[in-house]
């Protein structure tokens, strides 16, 4: 399985050297390339979150200083979208659920490690369609507070009728010109 053409980067919250190669080997098992980077503190992983991109944080569910749930709220904290995957030896599914309430997008049980590059790839395709999504969703207010300032912003009056020849827009200088409201003329026809 190919999710992109390069290593991909990839932010481990692990107290365990040992556990974190697991993840890895788990990982380059499936055909993927990856360079983990591993931290077991707070700190730490607020300057790895600085430091650069990362393409999905895998975390460790249960540490003696830091768990996986605080460094879910250090992600949250940062306003990233970056697929946030818990990974523990002993969760129940109550744990899995809290977990996954509280933002992360999925949860891998340490000895299902197989699960682990799959559940990857499919949050960086989710989280792809969300940048794309809000980038659309920028651009479209973008170009509605566009025109809405240039319709309220001229003098020209402006209607617009639909195939039924009822009006489905007009801006304020059209109103002005005619003396009625908006919503007098909204959904009506045109008077002669």
């Amino acid at each position: 399985m190919k999710i992109v053409n390069r290593p991909l980067q990839i932010l481990v919250v692990e107290d365990s050297e040992d556990d974190a190669l697991l993840l890895q080997l788990a990982i380059e098992r499936s055909g993927v390339r990856c360079a983990c980077r591993r931290v077991e503190t707070a700190q730490e992983m607020s300057e790895a979150i600085l430091s650069q991109d990362w393409d999905a944080i895998i975390a460790d569910y249960v540490m003696p200083n830091f768990d996986g749930l605080a460094a879910l709220a250090l992600v949250k904290e940062r306003g990233l979208d970056v697929p946030f995957i818990v990974v523990s030896g002993h969760i129940t599914e109550e744990t899995a659920v809290a977990a996954m309430k509280a933002g992360a997008h999925d949860y891998v049980m340490k000895d299902k490690l197989a699960r682990l590059a799959p559940a990857i790839a499919r949050e960086m395709r989710d989280a792809e369609v969300r940048r794309a999504q809000r980038a659309s969703e920028k651009e479209l207010w973008e170009e509605q507070a566009l025109r809405a300032a240039i319709e309220t912003s001229i003098p020209s009056g402006i209607a617009v009728v639909d195939l039924d020849g009822r009006q489905s827009y007009v801006n304020p200088a059209f109103c002005r010109m005619v003396g009625w409201t908006q919503a007098e003329l909204i959904d009506r026809r045109p008077t002669r």
